[in-house]
Protein backbone atom coordinates (compact mmCIF):
# COMPACT_ATOMS: atom_id res chain seq x y z
CA UNK A 1 0.00 0.00 0.00
CA UNK A 2 1.52 3.22 -1.13
CA UNK A 3 0.92 6.35 1.15
CA UNK A 4 -0.83 9.77 -0.30
CA UNK A 5 2.71 11.10 -0.60
CA UNK A 6 4.12 8.06 -2.60
CA UNK A 7 1.02 8.86 -4.43
CA UNK A 8 0.64 12.39 -5.23
CA UNK A 9 4.44 12.18 -6.21
CA UNK A 10 3.51 9.63 -8.68
CA UNK A 11 0.82 11.57 -10.08
CA UNK A 12 2.37 14.74 -10.14
CA UNK A 13 4.64 13.10 -13.03
CA UNK A 14 1.98 13.03 -15.13
CA UNK A 15 -0.32 16.37 -14.48
CA UNK A 16 -1.38 18.30 -17.70
CA UNK A 17 0.03 21.32 -19.19
CA UNK A 18 -3.32 21.79 -20.09
CA UNK A 19 -5.87 20.23 -17.60
CA UNK A 20 -9.41 19.54 -19.43
CA UNK A 21 -10.36 17.10 -17.43
CA UNK A 22 -10.53 15.53 -13.87
CA UNK A 23 -11.95 12.49 -12.97
CA UNK A 24 -12.07 11.89 -9.43
CA UNK A 25 -12.82 8.06 -7.71
CA UNK A 26 -13.09 6.75 -4.26
CA UNK A 27 -9.57 5.55 -3.33
CA UNK A 28 -6.75 3.59 -4.66
CA UNK A 29 -6.71 -0.26 -4.70
CA UNK A 30 -4.50 -1.33 -1.71
CA UNK A 31 -2.33 -3.26 -4.74
CA UNK A 32 -2.68 -1.18 -7.75
CA UNK A 33 -2.28 2.59 -8.29
CA UNK A 34 -2.85 4.36 -11.67
CA UNK A 35 -0.12 6.28 -12.09
CA UNK A 36 2.28 3.48 -10.45
CA UNK A 37 4.00 2.82 -14.12
CA UNK A 38 5.41 -0.28 -13.47
CA UNK A 39 1.52 -1.86 -12.52
CA UNK A 40 -0.19 -3.47 -15.10
CA UNK A 41 -2.29 -2.36 -18.11
CA UNK A 42 -5.28 -4.16 -17.43
CA UNK A 43 -5.72 -2.28 -14.08
CA UNK A 44 -9.19 -1.35 -14.47
CA UNK A 45 -9.17 2.33 -14.53
CA UNK A 46 -5.95 2.03 -16.63
CA UNK A 47 -7.53 0.00 -18.93
CA UNK A 48 -11.11 1.32 -19.46
CA UNK A 49 -9.26 4.74 -19.59
CA UNK A 50 -6.91 3.54 -22.86
CA UNK A 51 -10.01 2.17 -24.73
CA UNK A 52 -12.42 5.51 -24.23
CA UNK A 53 -9.27 7.11 -25.69
CA UNK A 54 -9.10 4.31 -28.39
CA UNK A 55 -5.07 4.04 -27.17
CA UNK A 56 -3.15 0.81 -26.95
CA UNK A 57 -0.18 1.34 -24.75
CA UNK A 58 2.78 -1.36 -25.59
CA UNK A 59 3.90 -0.02 -21.50
CA UNK A 60 1.94 1.48 -18.96
CA UNK A 61 4.02 4.54 -18.95
CA UNK A 62 2.97 4.93 -22.74
CA UNK A 63 -0.46 4.96 -21.57
CA UNK A 64 0.10 7.17 -18.55
CA UNK A 65 1.94 9.72 -21.41
CA UNK A 66 -0.92 9.97 -23.49
CA UNK A 67 -3.61 10.32 -20.89
CA UNK A 68 -1.35 13.19 -19.43
CA UNK A 69 -1.05 14.77 -23.44
CA UNK A 70 -4.91 14.39 -23.58
CA UNK A 71 -5.27 16.66 -20.81
CA UNK A 72 -6.68 13.70 -18.31
CA UNK A 73 -5.31 13.48 -14.56
CA UNK A 74 -7.27 11.19 -11.96
CA UNK A 75 -7.74 12.30 -8.30
CA UNK A 76 -8.73 10.34 -5.21
CA UNK A 77 -11.44 11.48 -2.75
CA UNK A 78 -9.29 9.66 -0.09
CA UNK A 79 -5.79 7.87 -0.26
CA UNK A 80 -6.99 5.22 2.21
CA UNK A 81 -8.63 2.14 1.16
CA UNK A 82 -11.76 2.08 1.49
CA UNK A 83 -12.64 -0.65 -0.59
CA UNK A 84 -13.56 -3.00 1.52
CA UNK A 85 -15.60 -1.29 4.06
CA UNK A 86 -19.45 -2.40 3.79
CA UNK A 87 -20.47 -0.40 6.72
CA UNK A 88 -22.32 2.86 4.77
CA UNK A 89 -21.61 5.21 7.41
CA UNK A 90 -18.03 3.95 8.01
CA UNK A 91 -17.45 4.52 4.40
CA UNK A 92 -18.86 7.90 4.18
CA UNK A 93 -16.66 9.17 7.55
CA UNK A 94 -13.72 8.12 5.81
CA UNK A 95 -14.46 9.83 2.52
CA UNK A 96 -15.26 13.05 4.40
CA UNK A 97 -12.55 12.96 6.78
CA UNK A 98 -10.15 13.58 3.62
CA UNK A 99 -12.45 15.96 1.84
CA UNK A 100 -10.54 19.48 2.54
CA UNK A 101 -7.27 17.71 1.52
CA UNK A 102 -9.49 16.69 -1.49
CA UNK A 103 -10.71 20.83 -2.12
CA UNK A 104 -7.16 22.05 -1.26
CA UNK A 105 -5.48 19.46 -3.78
CA UNK A 106 -8.33 20.52 -6.15
CA UNK A 107 -7.56 23.84 -5.91
CA UNK A 108 -3.32 23.31 -6.17
CA UNK A 109 -3.97 21.84 -10.10
CA UNK A 110 -7.11 23.63 -10.64
CA UNK A 111 -6.79 27.01 -9.09
CA UNK A 112 -9.20 28.79 -10.86
CA UNK A 113 -11.74 25.91 -11.21
CA UNK A 114 -12.08 25.98 -15.38
CA UNK A 115 -11.31 22.44 -15.73
CA UNK A 116 -14.95 20.36 -15.30
CA UNK A 117 -14.82 17.43 -13.04
CA UNK A 118 -16.44 13.51 -13.43
CA UNK A 119 -17.35 11.72 -10.25
CA UNK A 120 -16.90 8.17 -10.78
CA UNK A 121 -18.78 5.40 -8.46
CA UNK A 122 -21.62 6.39 -6.87
CA UNK A 123 -20.25 7.08 -3.80
CA UNK A 124 -18.07 9.33 -4.82
CA UNK A 125 -21.21 10.81 -7.21
CA UNK A 126 -23.91 10.54 -3.93
CA UNK A 127 -21.24 11.98 -0.98
CA UNK A 128 -19.11 14.70 -3.32
CA UNK A 129 -21.16 16.22 -6.07
CA UNK A 130 -23.07 18.67 -4.09
CA UNK A 131 -20.06 20.04 -1.97
CA UNK A 132 -18.13 20.02 -4.84
CA UNK A 133 -20.62 22.27 -7.32
CA UNK A 134 -21.03 24.42 -3.86
CA UNK A 135 -17.43 24.94 -3.90
CA UNK A 136 -17.78 26.51 -7.57
CA UNK A 137 -16.41 23.35 -9.52
CA UNK A 138 -17.86 22.27 -12.96
CA UNK A 139 -19.63 18.54 -12.44
CA UNK A 140 -20.51 17.21 -15.41
CA UNK A 141 -22.10 14.45 -13.51
CA UNK A 142 -24.94 16.52 -12.94
CA UNK A 143 -26.56 13.45 -10.51
CA UNK A 144 -25.43 11.02 -13.70
CA UNK A 145 -23.81 7.91 -11.66
CA UNK A 146 -20.56 7.00 -13.36
CA UNK A 147 -19.61 3.36 -12.36
CA UNK A 148 -16.62 2.37 -11.77
CA UNK A 149 -15.01 0.43 -14.43
CA UNK A 150 -14.51 -3.14 -12.96
CA UNK A 151 -14.55 -5.58 -16.30
CA UNK A 152 -18.63 -6.35 -15.66
CA UNK A 153 -19.14 -2.69 -15.53
CA UNK A 154 -17.00 -1.17 -18.35
CA UNK A 155 -19.26 -1.10 -20.79
CA UNK A 156 -21.60 1.03 -18.64
CA UNK A 157 -18.32 3.16 -17.42
CA UNK A 158 -17.46 4.17 -21.14
CA UNK A 159 -21.67 4.88 -22.30
CA UNK A 160 -21.30 7.03 -19.06
CA UNK A 161 -18.46 8.98 -19.86
CA UNK A 162 -18.97 9.29 -23.86
CA UNK A 163 -22.45 11.28 -22.68
CA UNK A 164 -20.08 13.98 -21.74
CA UNK A 165 -18.45 14.44 -24.98
CA UNK A 166 -14.53 14.38 -23.89
CA UNK A 167 -11.71 15.05 -25.88
CA UNK A 168 -9.87 12.15 -27.47
CA UNK A 169 -7.15 13.25 -28.39
CA UNK A 170 -3.62 15.42 -27.47
CA UNK A 171 -3.74 18.83 -28.35
CA UNK A 172 -2.13 20.13 -31.00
Amino acid sequence: MKTRKNCLDLRNQYLPDDLRYIFITESPHPSEFFYDEFGEKTEPFFAAMMSFLEFSADKKRDGLEHFQECGYLLMYATYQPVNDIKNPREKKRKLLDDLDFLLKDLSSVNPNKESPLILVKKDVCVMLEAVLKQEGYNVLNDCEIVPFPVPYQRNQFQAAISKFNLAKQPHE
